[in-house]
C-alpha cells in the first residue's frame, strides 16, 4: 500500500504555494507559482468606447462586459487546478489541505476536477499568503492543518 501524502496549498487567486507535510509539525515547501496581475485600469484601454442612445441623439461611454483583472485570477486559478490535477493523477500527493481567501478559495472548488476534489481533507477561508514562509508554518501548526 503507498504511503499517504498530504500537500497543503496556501492561495490567494494571484500566488500559489505548495507544502508537502512531512511528518507531525513539519512541512516541506514544495512551489511558489504567481501571476503578476496588473490593475484592471493598466489592462484595460485608457478610455472606454463610446455608443450612441437606442432612442435619441445622446451617447455614452461603455463599460467592459468583464473586469479584466478578474479574468486574469480566474485563468490563474484554473492554471492551479490542473497542475494540481497533474500530480494528484501522477500519485504525488494523496490528501489535499487547500488554505485561501475566500474569493479564491470558491474560484478553486469550482476550478478542481473529481480526482482532485476526491483528495481535499480540509479548507480554510483565510488569507496568509503574505506570511513568510516561518509565519505560515507557525500559523498552520496552530491552527492544526499540520
Amino acid at each position: 500500500m503507498a504511503r499517504a501524502i498530504t500537500w497543503v496549498l496556501v492561495s490567494d487567486g494571484q500566488h500559489a504555494r505548495v507544502f508537502e507535510v512531512a511528518g507531525k509539525g513539519r512541512v516541506e515547501f514544495m512551489g511558489a507559482y504567481g501571476s503578476e496581475i496588473p490593475p484592471t485600469r493598466d489592462i484595460a484601454a485608457d478610455r472606454p468606447g463610446r455608443t450612441f442612445d437606442r432612442a435619441g441623439p445622446g451617447r455614452h461611454a461603455m463599460e467592459p462586459r468583464h473586469d479584466a483583472h478578474r479574468h486574469a485570477k480566474h485563468v490563474f486559478v484554473k492554471e492551479m487546478a490542473e497542475r494540481l490535477d497533474r500530480s494528484c493523477r501522477s500519485g504525488d500527493f494523496t490528501g489535499l489541505i487547500v488554505v485561501a481567501a475566500p474569493a479564491a478559495l470558491g474560484n478553486l472548488r469550482s476550478a478542481f476536477s473529481k480526482r482532485v476534489q476526491a483528495t481535499v481533507r480540509r479548507e480554510l477561508a483565510k488569507e496568509v499568503t503574505g506570511l513568510s514562509e516561518k509565519d505560515l508554518v507557525d500559523y498552520l501548526k496552530r491552527v492544526e492543518v499540520i
